[in-house]
């Protein structure tokens, strides 16, 4: 098989790659760029292993001439397709976290939920909110989620206020551990408190 065409072939294979939260493909697709830098490639190949020699013969000098230009040009070619090449596509992970916040019982509506991916310990509820990985909120019903979760064990820290009961600001978290295999889907109560 000719240079050009396995340089194409091999594009086009994508195998998949785990990272973070999403996984990742890596290789194009037949795209643009792979059709035209292998039609380009190809003639240009063509050309110089099968160059008409002319009425007059040409001189082995101009023959090397010749074919050091359709390398520099096969080579800016190859350059000009890498340059181009898009980048790896993604594809969220199957995973989600949701909580619901409560409070002696009653629902903590509006809550903000920060996350700490892989965490051994508690990260504790001094930390500025920089030091997380993600956040969401919790809606009207007291409840949100977060999708697209690496797996581990991550810490969940809760901050919300309690109309009800003083005093109003309550707080609370809970580790979670999530896995494809096992636990893609986490659901569960976050309960917060005034004090810790």
């Amino acid at each position: 098989m000719p240079l050009v065409g396995r340089l194409c072939k091999s594009t086009k294979q994508a195998r998949p790659v785990e990272a973070s939260n999403k996984v990742v493909f890596s290789g194009v697709d037949e795209d643009v760029s792979c059709v035209v830098f292998c039609v380009w490639g190809y003639f240009a190949l063509e050309f110089v292993n099968n160059a008409p020699e002319g009425e007059a013969p040409q001189t082995r000098n101009t023959k090397h001439q010749t074919r050091k230009k359709m390398r520099a040009i096969f080579f800016l070619l190859l350059l000009s397709f890498l340059a181009c090449r898009k980048g790896p596509d993604t594809i969220p992970l199957p995973t989600k976290i949701c909580v619901s916040t409560q409070h002696h019982g009653y629902p903590i509506p509006n809550a903000t939920v920060y996350v700490k991916f892989n965490a051994d310990s508690f990260p504790g509820y001094q930390q500025p909110a920089s030091y997380y990985d993600a956040t969401f909120k919790t809606g009207s019903d007291a409840r949100g989620c977060i999708e697209s979760v690496p797996e581990g064990t991550h810490w969940l820290v809760a901050f919300g206020y309690d109309s009800i009961h003083y005093p109003h600001d309550v707080f609370g978290s809970i580790p979670i551990e999530v896995s494809l295999k096992d636990r893609p889907v986490r659901d569960t109560i976050l309960y917060v408190s005034e004090q810790h």
